[in-house]
């Protein structure tokens, strides 16, 4: 197991050939795979949001209305 600090450093890490890494997919679409590396889904995964109890905050309450709106299932 190996820490980085991007996504790039991730792949670069991969085409090394000495490792493996999990991306997002829409992460993966915005970057070029190297020649020597292979793709493969893996599975659908479910991102929560997360925010303090007995927060009250407009900001807050219009934020999860718009990804309510966006959201897929």
């Amino acid at each position: 197991m190996h820490e980085v600090n991007s996504y790039h450093s991730m792949l670069a890490c991969v085409a090394s050939g000495r490792y493996a890494c999990l991306l997002p997919q829409s992460v993966l679409s915005l970057m070029t795979l190297p020649e020597n590396c292979l793709s493969e889904p893996l599975c659908e995964a479910t991102t929560q949001l997360i925010w303090r109890s007995g927060l009250s905050a407009p900001a807050l309450s219009e934020w999860r209305k718009l990804l309510q709106s966006v959201a897929i299932g």
